[in-house]
């Protein structure tokens, strides 16, 4: 059953980047008729997420140290978390979601993908920099453009019409 509601998923490694950073947009998306569920670490900010009406969904193993396995566990969460959700949109933030929400992504193909990476490191080009901007422009205009579109959830991809070129 294709529920009526497209899901939104906002993948963080922490609660507090969902209810600091992300509140007013997730509450944005379920003002606009979304469905939407921050996936992170548990924490002190999942009562704040609940009072917006956001729902949570923990990580156990998601954590910001420098701690290999426990990525390679919270990427197997997050893929059974995706399997069971079958969000239409996965948006990632932070580095290392934004690592293992992309491969476990590829799993289920949502029709939107995006990986919102903050900042550009000292060393980077202008070129690199350049590159960079254009990618953030096209995949705002496809996050845009589906939007407004209300893309069926049964589509696998979206070529959106203005970015077909780019």
């Amino acid at each position: 059953m294709i529920p009526s509601r497209p899901l939104v998923a906002h993948v963080t490694t922490t609660d507090i980047s969902l209810e600091l950073l992300l509140g007013p947009q997730l509450e944005a998306f379920a003002a606009a008729g979304y469905d939407v569920v921050g996936i992170s670490a548990p924490g002190p900010y999942v009562d704040a997420l609940a009072r917006r009406g956001i729902r949570h969904v923990p990580l156990q193993h998601a954590t910001r140290a420098f701690a290999p396995v426990d990525d390679a566990r919270a990427l197997a969460e997050l893929v059974g978390v995706f399997r069971r959700l079958r969000p239409a949109i996965v948006h990632t933030h932070n580095p290392k979601p934004g690592v293992y929400g992309r491969v476990a992504d590829d799993t289920l193909r949502p029709w939107i993908a995006q990986n919102t990476g903050t900042g550009v490191s000292a060393g980077a080009s202008r070129a690199s920099r350049r590159a960079k901007a254009r990618r953030a422009k096209r995949r705002a205009a496809q996050r845009r453009w589906a939007l407004e579109h209300h893309t069926p959830l049964g589509t696998r991809f979206v070529t959106v019409p203005e970015l077909a070129s780019a």
